[in-house]
């Protein structure tokens, strides 16, 4: 695990592109990743590669942050994050269902915390995560 983490960095370090632009791919990768457009992240990252014309890498290892095993307590968390944002209160979650407007009710409640939650989540460790990678690469390339 530990060298395929390793063999990462080398990849994107050797990048034949500026640090800038590695570093806004990195960035952008994790907003698409911490998105809760749940199976459209890699379509996300290839437009967004095609469009402003990134390299694709570092986008898709920040898009795939959120995998099968990690989704659950990322969006557990994220959630959590929108629930203090949006002042919202789990005891107005009502988890008895009869109709479809009940259920409409119940999604308005559980997904706007979570969509305000992942994309303030996702714009914090954006702007980290590109002047983190920003930084490293400036240092390790020595310009």
């Amino acid at each position: 695990m530990i060298e395929r983490f390793v063999n990462a960095i080398k990849h994107i370090v050797n990048i034949d592109a500026p640090a800038n632009k590695i570093a806004l791919s990195s960035g952008l990768g994790m907003v698409i990743g911490f998105s809760p457009y749940l199976g459209f992240h890699t379509i996300l990252a290839t437009i967004f590669s095609v469009g402003l014309r990134l390299p694709i890498y570092p986008l898709m290892i920040g898009a795939h942050i959120t995998n099968p095993i990690t989704i659950p307590p990322i969006y557990a968390f994220l959630y959590k994050v929108g629930v203090v944002l949006t002042d919202s209160s789990k005891k107005d979650i009502k988890w008895d269902i009869h109709n479809f407007s009940e259920l409409m009710v119940l999604a308005k409640s559980i997904l706007w915390p979570l969509f305000v939650g992942c994309h303030l989540f996702g714009l914090l460790t954006g702007l980290v995560t590109y002047f983190v990678v920003k930084y490293l690469l400036i240092k390790y390339r020595g310009y």
